[in-house]
């Protein structure tokens, strides 16, 4: 029954308890003691002081106990939760590599040219399926990393115009004839380079293109980035189902998935956006949505422009 019992609940029941039963007991001591009432003076303030003395050193040993318990749980728990880490980044290392793989020998497959036109669906089916399986595992090891505060960036230079079309090369196969990729807005010199981390940058559009498809049935999914207040913008809009406005302020917690995602069992962990949100303030930047319901949304995120050659400087500041 005490187990059940707050520890601060039965700390007070026990004061009072010793409180009054002290009160009511030495009191009587006290008068069958002596009826001299500068004896019972006396008496009364030497038994105060030794209530107070005794109480208080019970209440730090049992104070000290319950915090060594509570100390020896939080240390178990991180000791749990390195270890989970460590798990959750072996299976994901084991689950990745035959993935790659699989993704692989699709995308070659699909490079031989064939008129079978189910063979060719086929492929296309192994292909997004294994790209949506590889994503999930992404997530959940991303997540695990971000939760242990494991996740570091990799600082490289990066080429925009390479990064960019390597999303086109990469998303144009997996879409349905009614649905369009398209790059745009890129108005910076072909050569342009920027600092980042590549594959955590490549993870984050990843995650927001997949949305896009995800929920666009027909029309054009835009994508790009531009220079701007010493940022680079980037950007993925789409004219899909859009997001319900009261969504809008939790899009980005962990877990959270839409109304529309649920009713057209879109799947998904509810991971993604909250991963893209970590990264990206990971980078000192951050990440927004606007979306109006039934004609599509837009994601913006905009990283810290550090320019790797002068002559960029100019495109800093617009």
């Amino acid at each position: 029954m005490l187990k059940k019992i707050k520890f601060e609940y039965i700390l007070a029941i026990l004061y009072i308890l010793a409180g009054g039963l002290w009160i009511l007991y030495s009191d009587l001591f006290v008068s069958n003691l002596t009826d001299n009432p500068d004896t019972i003076t006396r008496i009364q303030h030497f038994k105060g002081w030794f209530y107070v003395f005794t109480t208080g050193i019970l209440l730090f040993f049992m104070i000290k106990n319950h915090i060594q318990k509570i100390r020896k749980a939080e240390a178990k728990a991180k000791e749990n939760d390195k270890l989970k880490t460590v798990f959750i980044q072996n299976i994901s290392h084991e689950l990745r590599t035959p993935m790659n793989s699989i993704i692989g020998f699709s995308e070659l497959a699909q490079t031989e040219k064939t008129d079978n036109e189910i063979l060719n669906l086929y492929l296309k089916t192994i292909l997004n399926s294994s790209q949506q399986l590889l994503l999930t595992i992404n997530d959940v090891m991303d997540a695990s990393l971000l939760e242990s505060g494991n996740m570091f960036l990799n600082l490289t230079e990066i080429k925009l115009r390479d990064f960019l079309n390597g999303f086109s090369n990469n998303y144009t196969p997996l879409l349905d004839s009614k649905v369009k990729l398209c790059q745009s807005g890129n108005d910076l010199p072909r050569d342009f380079v920027f600092t980042s981390d590549e594959e955590k940058l490549r993870r984050v559009m990843n995650n927001l293109l997949n949305n896009a498809i995800k929920f666009t049935n027909e029309g054009c999914i835009e994508y790009g980035c531009i220079a701007k207040n010493n940022h680079l913008e980037f950007y993925v809009k789409d004219s899909g189902s859009g997001i319900e406005s009261s969504m809008l302020k939790n899009i980005f917690n962990r877990f959270v998935q839409t109304e529309n995602t649920v009713k057209q069992c879109k799947g998904g962990t509810g991971l993604g956006l909250a991963i893209c949100k970590d990264i990206i303030e990971l980078h000192q930047g951050k990440i927004w949505v606007e979306s109006e319901l039934n004609v599509g949304s837009t994601f913006w995120f905009t990283i810290p422009l550090k320019l790797t050659h002068p002559s960029y400087n100019r495109y800093a500041y617009n």
